[in-house]
């Protein structure tokens, strides 16, 4: 399982030990974020969602278009519109 920054969100009410408990008994501790400095250096990292968040393909993870022949197609006609708003 990979730490996903979206089931981080409620921690952000938590403060200093708190913070670190919490982070290490979630997914981000299966993800080897189990000290201060590992949790800095994560959120300090570029990053980009991993879900689509529109049309018929709302939630779906990007990557799975390597396999869906349909959301391949879908993700390259929306590419290739004219408005980039669209793209």
């Amino acid at each position: 399982m990979t730490w996903d920054r979206d089931q981080g969100a409620n921690l952000d009410r938590l403060k200093g030990a708190d913070f670190e408990e919490a982070v290490a008994a979630s997914a981000g501790g299966e993800a080897g974020l189990d000290t201060r400095e590992k949790i800095v250096n994560f959120t300090n990292d570029e990053w980009f969602p991993s879900r689509l968040s529109f049309g018929k393909v709302k939630g779906r993870m990007y990557q799975e278009a390597r396999e869906d022949a349909e959301l391949r197609s879908s993700l390259e006609w929306r590419g290739s519109a004219a408005s980039p708003q669209a793209a």
